[in-house]
């Protein structure tokens, strides 16, 4: 082989080094871009999750909450036999003060 074709050939190899060296150094900077990418995405997930977490104990509170509401809401009467005076005055149930039950599961006089 001549020395000219020598120097084509090695020029040629040169040539494609920079060139692979460019696209070396563009695939660095498209990995340093992605991994940047990852990181934030990691750190979007996490609190997410924490978020999610909170949410359900909240959601978990209010739950508990409204089992407790509904069943204090459900009226305890007091038996007839118990209410001997008026819940609002005291005075005892006679034939002229009767006996009237409301709402509030307590016996009341209305005169």
């Amino acid at each position: 082989m001549r020395d000219r074709d020598k120097i084509s050939i090695l020029t040629q190899e040169v040539e494609s080094l920079k060139s692979i060296g460019k696209k070396y150094i563009a695939l660095q900077e498209e990995q340093h871009t992605l991994k940047a990418q990852y990181i934030e995405a990691q750190k979007t997930l996490e609190e997410v999750g924490a978020t999610l977490s909170e949410n359900k104990l909240q959601l978990a509170e209010l739950l508990e909450k409204e089992a407790h509401a509904s069943t204090e809401d459900t009226p305890n009467w007091t038996s007839d036999k118990d209410a001997v005076a008026c819940a609002a005055c005291t005075k005892e149930f006679n034939i002229t003060r009767r006996k009237v039950r409301v709402y509030t599961d307590q016996y009341y006089s209305f005169n």
